[in-house]
């Protein structure tokens, strides 16, 4: 006599094989970039963890996003060489979009204000953007612009934009009236 198992405890062994099938596809493409996992020091099972291989929507990150995914896993480490890797590779790409809705002037501010914002939020752990968010689903370059573009249409949208648009402008360590406050010694 056969038993039916419920359907609960069947529902529960196919998610355990699919999560154990998605950790055996990311750990493959890890080890296929041995060379940048090398680089960055990060093990496999940070990739892992940071792929979300048991999120009920996952999708499976192309091989050549790896090496994206070891760069954010490197960066959420605190490696201060893989920042700078990330936004020299991306910050020209970051302008030219915000620059499809702000003068050049402001998209770089805004540019500068959204770097200081991942980096910060990727730090504490959470917040929009972070890092922490990113998987792998898509190549890291295009998952900054997104980001990038649903900040700005947030700020457009926001009865404050002219402000925190205004806010970028005014990085400075004096105010805009200092020279009239402030005593200039002359040379003798």
């Amino acid at each position: 006599m056969t038993t039916v198992a419920p359907r609960s405890s069947v529902r529960r062994a196919s998610t355990e094989d699919t999560v154990a099938a998605r950790i055996a596809e990311v750990r493959r493409a890890y080890f296929a970039v041995a060379s940048c996992h090398a680089h960055w020091r990060i093990g496999v099972d940070t990739v892992v963890a940071l792929a979300g291989c048991d999120r009920p929507r996952w999708k499976r990150p192309a091989d050549l996003w790896m090496e994206d995914l070891l760069v954010a896993a490197a960066c959420l480490k605190g490696n201060q060489e893989a920042w700078h890797h990330l936004e020299l590779a991306n910050s020209w790409r970051l302008r030219e979009a915000a620059q499809l809705r702000l003068s050049p002037g402001r998209s770089a501010m805004f540019v500068a204000r959204f770097w200081l914002d991942l980096k910060r939020n990727s730090r504490a752990g959470g917040g929009v953007p972070s890092l922490t968010d990113y998987c792998g689903e898509e190549l890291l370059s295009r998952w900054l612009v997104a980001r990038l573009f649903a900040r700005l249409e947030c700020t457009s949208k926001s009865p404050r934009s002219h402000a925190i648009l205004d806010s970028a402008e005014s990085w400075r360590t004096l105010p805009p009236d200092a020279a009239e406050t402030i005593r200039v010694p002359t040379a003798t």
